[in-house]
């Protein structure tokens, strides 16, 4: 190791570059450790770790779970943030999904997030972050700069300390509070609550949820979703089912039972499985759908129209 790189990691008791390394180290090692990797072609899972003060930087690919994370910053790409506790997150870092009781104390940067959700809870964020979407209870305490927020949702409670700040849209019961006063209190009642879950009961919210949170454009009451199936056109799960280019019902149609459909292929848990699967493409009117809130990423279809069986 050359004399840069000794002073860089000097305050560091364990440095790891490979995805090799990081495998080695137990999960009760509670030293400080840097993981810095300069590609992004591993997948580093970092799962209970709550001993160690672990620093994540370079172009480290990572999900993180149940673990307790110093600093986050140069390109990071991370996949998920899973009940864990983050003391900041600075640079240049892409996150997909902050969920699960994530605490974060702060969030400055050129940073962008697609999802905050289910009861995340951040002291302050600021800088120029971009947020897509904020739902399901999320707390934030204060938000100042460039920050730019795509939509708020259900029950979300915001407190804003800056006229730069920009939010493009909310839905549901969520409040923003502008405030110039940084110890402002946040209290979130059980009638907040009672409101959120009368909101998600009713159909046409649901319906709105799906379409912000899946980033869904809606043509003439129709949107287009996806599904993975097997080479010989038969669903993966229902083998009573055989899919073509044709306007198809679902014979047992009920709604926790149909067609299930996704915005995003990637949503589906058949999407990593090669060489058996083909994708079919469907056109969806909007009275056709059910969507289940506990799970925004799917929708139950009565009737589709498959536009393009692709190989």
């Amino acid at each position: 190791m050359d004399f840069q790189a000794k002073e860089k990691y000097k305050d560091y008791k364990l440095v790891i570059n490979t995805l090799d390394q990081f495998k080695n180290v137990t999960k009760t090692y509670d030293g400080t450790m840097i993981i810095e990797c300069d590609n992004d072609d591993d997948l580093f899972e970092i799962d209970d770790f709550h001993k160690a003060e672990i620093t994540i930087c370079g172009k480290t690919r990572c999900n993180i779970v149940n673990s307790h994370i110093e600093s986050i910053y140069g390109n990071t790409k991370i996949n998920y943030i899973y009940n864990s506790l983050i003391n900041e997150i600075t640079g240049n870092v892409e996150i997909y999904q902050i969920n699960n009781y994530s605490i974060i104390d702060y969030i400055c940067g050129n940073i962008k997030i697609d999802q905050i959700n289910n009861d995340v809870y951040i002291k302050s964020i600021c800088g120029d972050t971009y947020i897509n979407n904020i739902y399901d209870n999320v707390i934030i305490k204060q938000i100042f700069g460039n920050v730019v927020i795509d939509n708020i949702l259900d029950c979300s409670i915001i407190i804003v300390l800056d006229k730069d700040v920009k939010i493009n849209n909310t839905l549901g019961n969520c409040k923003i509070v502008y405030s110039y006063t940084y110890d402002k209190e946040i209290n979130l009642d059980d009638s907040n609550k009672l409101k959120m879950k009368n909101d998600l009961s009713k159909p046409d919210y649901q319906l709105q949820r799906f379409f912000i949170i899946n980033n869904l454009k809606v043509k003439n009451d129709k949107i287009i979703l996806y599904k993975i199936i097997g080479n010989d056109l038969i669903d993966l799960e229902n083998k009573k089912i055989k899919y073509s280019l044709t306007i198809m019902n679902y014979i047992d149609w009920n709604p926790k039972g149909g067609f299930i459909l996704y915005p995003n292929i990637k949503f589906d848990k058949y999407y990593n499985i090669k060489n058996i699967c083909k994708i079919i493409k469907c056109e969806v009117e909007i009275d056709q759908i059910v969507i289940n809130c506990e799970n925004i990423k799917q929708a139950e279809c009565k009737k589709i129209k498959i536009l393009d069986i692709i190989s």
